[in-house]
């Protein structure tokens, strides 16, 4: 029994030994999922270390408050800017040592624009920071935003600027323009 079932499995791999050549042979092009890699760990660090730094200075600059809990405006504001900019120093970092050529102010961007989506993600799905999909939320949905940020502005600076016009008659009369930087 064992040989019957042995031998299609030989015939398989002498039929196509190309497929299992190329299997083994594959290579991620360009390094990006590397970097990717590298971008996502500098940029949970970069967040982590950020948002106890503008938590500390928001709290510091707010000062003394007549409310039950002085400094905690700030802090959450704070932290929440220092949140941003920590990941995205982080997510730079990361995309430099893979040979990345993105500027900073894309990465900032998306950072932001991710934390934007973290904030109304909470809201929406009503996460709660005593259980762990909230931190996971916290972390990755920031970092997320500034990589796609990253590497739009890195393809962009490779490719360089172009502008594209198209027409179609297909399902009446339409005009695009498609501009990518």
């Amino acid at each position: 029994m064992r040989c019957l079932l042995t031998l299609p499995v030989v015939c398989a791999g002498l039929a196509l030994p190309g497929v299992a050549q190329e299997a083994r042979v594959r290579q991620p092009v360009n390094g990006v999922a590397e970097r990717v890699v590298v971008q996502t760990v500098l940029g949970g660090l970069g967040a982590a270390g950020g948002g106890v730094a503008g938590c500390a200075a928001g709290a510091r600059l707010e000062g003394d408050s007549q409310s039950d809990s002085p400094g905690l405006g700030g802090c959450i504001l704070g932290g929440l800017a220092g949140w941003a900019l920590g990941s995205a120093v982080g997510i730079q970092l990361g995309g430099q040592v893979g040979q990345g050529q993105a500027d900073f102010v894309s990465t900032l961007t998306g950072t932001v624009f991710g934390t934007a989506a973290f904030l109304m993600i909470r809201g929406a799905a009503n996460l709660d920071p005593d259980y762990t999909p909230f931190w996971v939320a916290a972390v990755i949905v920031p970092v997320a935003g500034g990589i796609i940020g990253y590497n739009a502005s890195d393809g962009a600076r490779r490719r360089g600027p172009s502008v594209g016009v198209g027409t179609s008659w297909a399902g009446g009369p339409a005009l695009a323009v498609r501009v990518r930087f």
